[in-house]
């Protein structure tokens, strides 16, 4: 099964990600996945984590998705100093350990475990200063936080 999410991810990276390089949505998809993976531990103990393989998948793929898209904004030609930028705005978050559990997605994803992710998404975690930090980012250059699906055409509606 986890073979299958990595296939997606890759496929999600290639395709997606790769084309268009925009740090204002790359923001937006950041802050999109870190709510998603939130949103599937809801008020669930750790212990129910643990014993929910399927919860535990979602959150570990959103994480990597959140993660991988901060690396490109980090990794982009031009765009390394951006990243610096909003760095240096939000001293408070832990940016290096953001980025380096970038790399024990990619490369010791059996290092995710469910305990690894609670400490990521416990009220004050990780998790929650990024969103925050990316939430303040958004709201001072304007953009949306979250991508708006387009309304059906006037024809469409009953």
């Amino acid at each position: 099964m986890w073979k299958r999410f990595s296939e997606q991810r890759s496929r999600f990276f290639e395709r997606d990600l790769m084309r268009n390089f925009d740090p204002q949505q790359c923001l937006a998809d950041i802050l999109s996945n870190l709510q998603e993976a939130r949103g599937f531990l809801g008020d669930k103990t750790l212990d129910d984590l643990r014993s929910d393989g399927r919860t535990l998948d979602c959150m570990r793929l959103r994480m990597q998705f959140a993660l991988e898209t901060y690396w490109r904004i980090v990794c982009e030609k031009g765009e390394a100093g951006r990243a610096n930028e909003i760095e240096a705005r939000y001293p408070d978050v832990p940016w290096r350990r953001f980025r380096s559990l970038a790399d024990t997605s990619r490369n010791d994803d059996k290092k995710m475990t469910a305990k690894f992710l609670w400490d990521i998404f416990k009220p004050g975690g990780i998790a929650a200063l990024v969103e925050g930090a990316v939430q303040q980012e958004l709201m001072q250059s304007q953009i949306p936080s979250t991508v708006r699906k387009a309304s059906p055409s006037p024809s469409r509606r009953k």
